[in-house]
């Protein structure tokens, strides 16, 4: 970089690359998302499997599912254009509603709400191992979507609803627990100057001696975890 700098006789060439153009109900075609939904729709508008109605099951601590209620019913509601902002760029939301542009309701019922106990947010809040607390978190939360799934007229798709201390406790531990991995095996090495020996000992130990398993990706991430659990159930969302 610096010989490219040094000569000036380099020339460095620009090209714009135009923007790509999308698709959307009735296939047509518009460069800016806003315009083209305000225009045609999404693209699954007029797709022959599109569901007009979405059933929505939730599954969290009641707190969280009552926040996750509220926000579907403000999902649904227009937003108008604000009178300081253009326009065009920042034109006002519709609302994900049975209107245009999108044409879709969202529906929820009681029945379709699984609420963890305060017994279960504590085992899994208190539990100082992090691997240890998305797998009793996934479980519980797998059992609830199980649940929802044998349902005689069930929901389509459930959201998964936390409360902040989940959040804190399962969603963003993994950092700190890696670092408390690191020094672990900081401490290993430092100790691989014990004779020889013991590593003789070590490897001719029986075969019926458990050896420590490596946390798996599932247990490394509530996302993920999730996802795996339920592959077999319904779709899941988890909600921030």
């Amino acid at each position: 970089m610096q010989d490219l700098l040094a000569d000036a006789r380099s020339e460095m060439a620009f090209s714009l690359v135009p923007e790509p153009a999308l698709l959307f109900g009735g296939k047509q075609l518009c460069e800016d998302p806003k315009t083209g939904l305000r225009g045609y729709g999404p693209y699954s508008r007029t797709d022959a499997t599109r569901r007009p109605v979405v059933r929505l099951g939730v599954v969290g601590p009641a707190e969280a599912i009552d926040g996750a209620l509220r926000l579907i019913e403000q999902m649904t509601r227009p937003i108008p254009h604000a009178d300081k902002n253009d326009a065009m760029l920042h034109p006002g939301f519709p609302g994900l509603n049975d209107q245009d542009p999108f044409q879709i309701q969202f529906v929820t019922q009681p029945v379709w709400c699984r609420a963890l106990t305060p017994a279960q947010i504590a085992l899994v809040e208190c539990n100082p191992d992090f691997p240890a607390r998305i797998k009793v978190l996934v479980n519980d939360v797998a059992k609830e979507v199980e649940a929802l799934s044998k349902l005689d007229s069930g929901p389509d798709v459930v959201l998964i609803a936390m409360t902040a201390g989940l959040e804190a406790k399962c969603r963003v531990g993994i950092a700190a627990y890696d670092r408390e991995q690191r020094a672990v095996a900081q401490d290993d090495e430092d100790e691989d100057n014990i004779p020889e020996v013991v590593e003789e000992l070590d490897e001719n130990a029986a075969e019926g001696d458990e050896v420590a398993e490596e946390p798996s990706d599932a247990t490394r991430s509530f996302r993920r975890g999730l996802k795996a659990a339920c592959l077999q159930t319904l779709p899941t969302q988890l909600l921030s």
